[in-house]
């Protein structure tokens, strides 16, 4: 796969429209044959044993004298807790008698969904019966709140990452900022592909994004819960998209007491990292103040030097702080 190629869209980002229809019930079932390249279904993975493993050997992207080489290995039953939690928190994934039946996915319609009215005391049916009859409708979402939970389950999760790093570390002595620029390096290597909370083959045809990733070649795997992989799922996959990565690294360089945020773009369809952590090499870098601390924006979805964003993307006035370094993800994205 060329890593070279123009991407930008998550599938994290354009994730509300599937759980609005899912609540009025307009899902459809059909037996439309799968015309489109490189689409694959989340939901028929051939189930995994055992230990999963990958090894990665990569040039640094800011020093590229460094070259880095390492191998994890992660137990399958972590990879399926993971993908099982996330999935729990989606009411995209629940009938309507399961949704009435959990906390989490309950939690799911209150906390990510903003709604027109006050729904706090709600029950999961009132919600549903609500809705269906337009009474309450959804207008925005808080894509943070999926990062948190992913964070906060997945992070304790993440050993066998840590220790490649600290032997990494060990052996290279390196600085916080050449650590840190190992770290997300190592990310931008890995393949990427476009994790769809719809239907990849639907949406070829529908939606401009999923298309013109496929027709460049990249893989698209539907019905993933938010339309993103955790981190745990990330690394079992070996591969995702611009939120997959940024929620990973976040995770990481937190572990490692750095101060980072989630920065996400509804008008651009993609996510990136932000750090407070001063570029070098880097001309007039693009930014992010938040709470008077500047968070430099780094990419992850190719080789991309600290504070150096694609044109077609570095407009930061399109740019919110999905998640900060505080794990506060009140920033809300209103439908448009």
């Amino acid at each position: 796969m060329n890593n070279n190629k123009e991407k930008g869209g998550c599938g994290g980002i354009i994730g509300l429209f599937w759980l609005f229809i899912i609540i009025r019930g307009c899902i459809s079932s059909g037996d439309d044959t799968d015309s489109t390249p490189y689409s694959y279904d989340d939901s028929d993975e051939i189930e995994m044993t055992g230990p999963i493993s990958h090894s990665l050997d990569l040039v640094d992207t800011e020093h590229n004298e460094n070259n880095y080489s390492g191998t994890v290995t992660l137990n399958s039953s972590d990879y399926y807790d993971s993908k099982r939690y996330k999935a729990s928190c989606s009411a995209i994934e629940m009938t309507e008698n399961e949704l009435k039946n959990s906390s989490e996915g309950l939690e799911c319609l209150k906390e990510y969904i903003v709604w027109n009215k006050n729904i706090s005391n709600y029950s999961a049916k009132k919600i549903i019966f609500e809705s269906k009859r337009e009474r309450i409708y959804p207008v925005g979402f808080r894509q943070g709140w999926t990062y948190k939970k992913s964070y906060l389950y997945d992070k304790s999760k993440l050993d066998f990452l840590y220790s490649m790093f600290n032997e990494i570390q060990k052996k290279e002595n390196l600085t916080r900022y050449e650590f840190a620029d190992m770290v997300t390096s190592y990310v931008q290597n890995i393949e990427y592909s476009l994790p769809w909370g719809g239907d990849c083959r639907e949406d070829y045809n529908n939606v401009e994004m999923v298309k013109d990733l496929v027709d460049q070649g990249y893989d698209c795997y539907s019905y993933v819960p938010f339309g993103y992989y955790s981190p745990v799922e990330f690394i079992g996959n070996w591969t995702g998209d611009c939120d997959t990565r940024s929620t990973l690294v976040y995770t990481v360089l937190k572990h490692y007491g750095y101060d980072v945020v989630i920065l996400g773009s509804q008008f651009y369809g993609h996510s990136i990292l932000g750090i407070n952590l001063t570029p070098l090499k880097t001309y007039n870098p693009s930014y992010k103040i938040h709470d008077r601390k500047k968070y430099y924006a780094w990419e992850l979805t190719g080789p991309s030097v600290l504070g150096r964003l694609d044109p077609s993307w570095d407009d930061m006035r399109h740019w919110k702080v999905d998640l900060d370094n505080e794990l506060d993800y009140s920033i809300i994205t209103y439908i448009e």
